[in-house]
């Protein structure tokens, strides 16, 4: 495995958490030229209190900055633009609404197409339970915190599982965060398998394939910025350990997104034909991934610019 600068790290040991790990501020100084330190938490010190951490940043982060609060299932599964709404919009202002507020006080504006009331797009206990049952399986997980106050201002995540269990935990049916999905929004795990495997030639993708399922990167906005998204990356993958080198990538990038372009530059394919409105599945590889996050930024950006170039010709 191609390696990145040696980090110092400082080792967690209290509470049963002797396995979390932080890069000192010093080291992620040396490394990213970045203000905050990396803690990175793996399936051997994963619990509860994590898993519930990752549930509170994910909503409050995708429900915040993206049109993630509130939908109307209807319309947004039929119109070109969607039809969703962030928090910042349905609470009229430009500040991030707190959890709390969100969860005492919500508010559902009518949808602006049709005229119904929109819905939780984020239902707090299935989101909950969800990820416990992806994170405390095999589940990694990447923060950056700021030193000072300890807040968290970015994460990124990610699991082993079966082709089939990613199937049903992350696009069964388009809007599964939701309390109760309707089941006309289900999507087939047999056309997902046609567009895998009709893309990709060296690879026959089954239901019981193993492969880590990317599931996202969120970062705040004051915290936005290619170094801070190289070490919230960077942090996930090089946890993995090298067997999974070989291991296919699976996940869902907004199409022309940063996170597509970033995973385009570490050798993601496309899989058309199978997400819809602006969404779209792609494979990579654990270790070119890997490889990619640890070069330096100069080379990395080249890479990526590259990518850019070539995805406009």
């Amino acid at each position: 495995m191609q390696k990145g600068p040696e980090s110092k790290t400082e080792v967690v040991s209290e509470s049963g958490d002797a396995l979390s790990t932080k890069l000192t501020r010093e080291a992620s100084k040396d490394v990213l030229n970045s203000k905050y330190i990396s803690e990175l938490i793996g399936p051997d010190a994963m619990t509860e209190e994590t898993v519930q951490r990752v549930t509170d940043f994910f909503r409050y982060i995708f429900n915040n900055e993206w049109p993630d609060y509130a939908v109307c299932p209807p319309c947004d599964s039929t119109l070109p633009g969607g039809a969703r709404m962030s928090a910042k919009e349905a609470y009229k202002t430009d500040q991030p609404v707190p959890l709390a507020t969100m969860d005492t006080n919500p508010v559902l504006p009518d949808c602006t197409n049709c005229g119904s009331q929109m819905q939780i797009f984020h239902d707090p206990g299935k989101l909950r339970a969800l990820l416990e049952k992806k994170l405390m399986k095999e589940g990694y997980v990447s923060f950056i915190n700021d030193p000072e106050s300890g807040d968290t201002k970015g994460f990124a995540y990610g699991y082993g599982t079966t082709l089939e269990e990613a199937f049903h935990g992350e696009w069964g049916n388009a809007y599964g965060y939701m309390a109760n999905p309707d089941p006309a929004y289900d999507r087939d795990l047999g056309k997902l398998l046609e567009c895998l495997n009709g893309t990709i030639k060296d690879t026959h993708f089954t239901p019981e394939m193993e492969i880590f399922l990317w599931n996202c990167v969120g970062i705040t906005p004051v915290a936005q910025g290619g170094a801070n998204y190289i070490q919230v990356m960077r942090g996930l993958f090089n946890q993995l350990p090298p067997e999974k080198r070989d291991q296919r990538i699976v996940a869902e990038v907004l199409i022309d997104s940063p996170a597509h372009i970033h995973f385009n530059t570490t050798g993601a394919i496309d899989i058309p034909g199978f997400m819809d409105n602006g969404g779209t599945i792609i494979v990579f590889k654990v270790g070119e991934t890997t490889d990619i996050f640890n070069l330096s930024l100069d080379e990395y950006y080249k890479r990526r610019e590259a990518v850019k170039q070539k995805r406009k010709g």
